[in-house]
């Protein structure tokens, strides 16, 4: 082989090879690229989570904290009876919780009128929902009752004060 042909040889042979590493640089750097962005949105997503986790622990602090936070107005109902009129619906799946619920107010003297199914849904938590002038009461039942319940005020059907929702916890 000549000097010429040898060189000749050895232009052709790292040619595809320097191709290759062109081809194999721009598919690093799209890779590179897409990891940045994904790593961005990894990091907004992050955010969001942290965000939505905080509004979630305020919707589910328990009752003392729901108590600091909520200021019940003064009573302007004028009721016959010295307790609240109270309202049990059971939302939960497990049969035992409503029994153990009802056998609770009916050791703290509770002035329960109603008690229901809900039969489209159920609860994770249980709700101590109270009609405008009786927070003081809804939070001190909290209080009383085992477990955590989320205390928040609502209007409320007539005759109802107080509606308690039994949930799954």
């Amino acid at each position: 082989m000549t000097r010429r042909t040898i060189g000749l040889s050895l232009l052709l042979a790292v040619t595809p090879l320097h191709a290759v590493s062109l081809v194999n640089q721009e598919a690093f750097n799209v890779i590179q690229h897409r990891n940045e962005e994904l790593t961005s949105q990894v990091a907004s997503l992050n955010t969001r989570v942290e965000e939505l986790e905080t509004r979630i622990a305020t919707l589910e602090a328990p009752p003392e904290k729901a108590a600091e936070a909520v200021t019940p107005a003064p009573s302007t109902e004028s009721t016959d009876d010295a307790s609240p009129h109270i309202e049990v619906i059971n939302a939960s799946s497990n049969p035992a919780l409503m029994p153990q619920v009802l056998g609770q107010l009916e050791q703290l003297g509770a002035n329960v009128m109603n008690v229901q199914r809900q039969a489209t849904t159920t609860e994770k938590k249980t709700w101590i929902l109270y009609r405008e002038g009786f927070g003081a009461e809804a939070v001190s039942l909290g209080e009383k009752l085992e477990g955590i319940q989320i205390v928040v005020r609502r209007s409320m059907k007539e005759g109802v004060d107080i509606q308690v929702v039994v949930g799954n916890e």
